[in-house]
C-alpha cells in the first residue's frame, strides 16, 4: 500500500504552481511520484497525439467506471469517516455558498475519494504527491460547517492520514487576495467577491491550514511549512530536500 504527501494551503499561495514545478522535475533520481503518474516508476516515453486520442476513446468510459468503483471502495473501508463527512456537509452554512458551489463540492469530494483509494491500492514503494487531495477539498466543508474544534478534530481522527504535508502559509493576506483578483483561473468561491471579502477568506483559510498542520503533526504526520511570500524557487528547493529526507 502506497502513502501520499499532500500539498495544502490557502487560495493564492501557489499550491498548483509548486506541484507543477515538482512534477516537471520528477525523474530517475526521485523517490516519490506525482499523482498523474500513478502506476509508473519513471517518466513515460513520448507518444503521438493520435495514439493518445485512440487510447482515450477506448478507455474513457471504463476509466470513469473505475473512478466510481474506487470511491465506493474508499467509502466502504472508511464508513465512519464518510458518514461523518456527509453530516458536516448537511451542516454547512449555505448563506455563504451558492447552489453551484454546493453541488460542485460534493462531486469533487467524491472524486478525491477515488484518488486516495487508487494511491492506497498502488504497489509502488514510493509515496505519491497530490495537490488537490482530501485535506484541501475538505477545508471548505470544515470552515462553513459552523462546528467547534472538537468536531473538526473528530473529523481528522477518522480520516485516513497522509504520510506527510507540505503546507503553504502566508500572513500577508492582501498579497494572496491580490493574486486571486488577478489570476486567470477563477473559481466560484472567489467570483464576485470584493477585495476585503477575499482578505477575510484568505485569513480564515490560512489560520485553518496552520491549525490543521499543527494538529496532524501531533498525530505523527511530518509537516513542511513553506512561506508563500518567499521566492517560489526557494520553496521548491526546500520541498525537494524534504521529499528526499522522507525517503
Amino acid at each position: 500500500m502506497s502513502g501520499y504527501i499532500e500539498i495544502i494551503g490557502a487560495p493564492g499561495t501557489g499550491k498548483t504552481f509548486l506541484y507543477n514545478v515538482l512534477m516537471k522535475q520528477w525523474g530517475r533520481n526521485c523517490y516519490w511520484n506525482p499523482y498523474e503518474n500513478l502506476g509508473q516508476r519513471r517518466p513515460a516515453k513520448l507518444i503521438s497525439f493520435k495514439t493518445i486520442r485512440y487510447v482515450f476513446s477506448l478507455f474513457k468510459q471504463g476509466f470513469e467506471n473505475k473512478n466510481k468503483e474506487a470511491a465506493n471502495r474508499f467509502i466502504t473501508k472508511h464508513q465512519n469517516f464518510a458518514t461523518f463527512s456527509w453530516e458536516l456537509i448537511n451542516m454547512m452554512d449555505y448563506d455563504h455558498l451558492n447552489r453551484e458551489v454546493r453541488f460542485r463540492y460534493i462531486r469533487h469530494l467524491y472524486n478525491v475519494y477515488s484518488r486516495i483509494q487508487f494511491i492506497r491500492e498502488s504497489d509502488s514503494k514510493y509515496p505519491y504527491i497530490i495537490d488537490d487531495g482530501l485535506l484541501q477539498k475538505t477545508f471548505l466543508m470544515l470552515l462553513y460547517s459552523q462546528q467547534d474544534l472538537n468536531h473538526v478534530e473528530k473529523y481528522f481522527d477518522l480520516m485516513p492520514l497522509p504520510k506527510a504535508l507540505i503546507a503553504l502559509r502566508c500572513e500577508d493576506h492582501e498579497l494572496t487576495a491580490n493574486r486571486l483578483l488577478n489570476r486567470e483561473k477563477k473559481i466560484s468561491l472567489h467570483d464576485h467577491r470584493s477585495f476585503n471579502d477575499l482578505i477575510i477568506l484568505c485569513r480564515e483559510w490560512n489560520n485553518f491550514v496552520v491549525y490543521t498542520s499543527d494538529y496532524l503533526r501531533e498525530k505523527g504526520v511530518e509537516v513542511l511549512f513553506l512561506n508563500a511570500e518567499n521566492d517560489i524557487l526557494h520553496s521548491v528547493k526546500m520541498a525537494q530536500t524534504f521529499l528526499t529526507r522522507l525517503t
